[in-house]
């Protein structure tokens, strides 16, 4: 799933817990009768239960690179903390009503959204800390030392590395072989000049951030695009190139 289907699936499974409260809503403010306050308060929380998962599951499964999305998230779990503060007033006050045994969440229940409103804004993430502490809700994500990476990617990754690494073979092999003939026939100069440019392409695509695109022609009618890796290559290969050796 990626971020707009769990932002929809969140949206559903939000929608249904407040049909399932309504009944406990209606019942603590209107004084409503209710036939069977186990199976609403059964009911009501397992659905409960079904979208604070999906909630956590969002923030742990979901790959978010766009600071904007970032910072819409951060949002989200603030209004998530808000969702589950009020289901548990209601479940808290519902149950003293009737004298029903009050289920209990996990002792680290919700950590992953405390821990990325921790990481974000203290202060806020002190205030909802001290209402979780009021219900007596867990409170792990809040004191757990290691926070929340905020989806940032490490600084060099894996496939960085490998990239940047086949890169430098084929910058170095090209440099190689350029000082090893000295004296280059147009083939071997095309040759090496391919290999230099493949190189210096793929160390600039895994270590220069950004995006490119360029557009050739290669006659009047057909002009062709590239983007990424490929456009660097291009723009190395065609634009400026040394001359070729003049052959005898």
């Amino acid at each position: 799933m990626n971020y707009s289907d769990y932002e929809n699936e969140i949206q559903n499974q939000k929608t249904l817990l407040m049909q399932e409260l309504r009944p406990i809503i209606n019942n603590l403010m209107e004084n409503q009768t209710i036939e069977n306050p186990q199976e609403v308060l059964n009911v009501a929380h397992a659905q409960a239960v079904k979208l604070f998962t999906i909630m956590e599951r969002s923030l742990d499964e979901c790959t978010i690179d766009n600071q904007d999305l970032i910072t819409r998230k951060i949002e989200d779990c603030i209004n998530y903390c808000e969702t589950i503060l009020y289901h548990w007033k209601m479940i808290t006050a519902f149950c003293s009503s009737f004298n029903l045994q009050q289920p209990k969440p996990s002792t680290n229940a919700y950590s992953t959204i405390q821990s990325v409103i921790k990481a974000s804004n203290s202060r806020k993430a002190k205030e909802i800390e001290e209402s979780f502490q009021s219900l007596g809700l867990p409170t792990y994500g809040f004191l757990y030392r290691k926070k929340h990476s905020l989806w940032k990617r490490p600084a060099f990754s894996t496939q960085q590395k490998i990239g940047s690494v086949i890169g430098l073979i084929f910058l170095i092999s090209g440099l190689i072989l350029s000082f090893t003939f000295p004296i280059l026939t147009g083939t071997q100069y095309w040759y090496i000049r391919i290999i230099g440019a493949i190189g210096a392409a793929i160390v600039l695509y895994y270590f220069v951030p950004g995006y490119i695109k360029v557009n050739f022609s290669i006659s009047k009618r057909i002009t062709i695009s590239a983007l990424g890796g490929l456009a660097i290559f291009i723009i190395l290969y065609l634009i400026n190139p040394a001359s070729p050796p003049n052959m005898p």
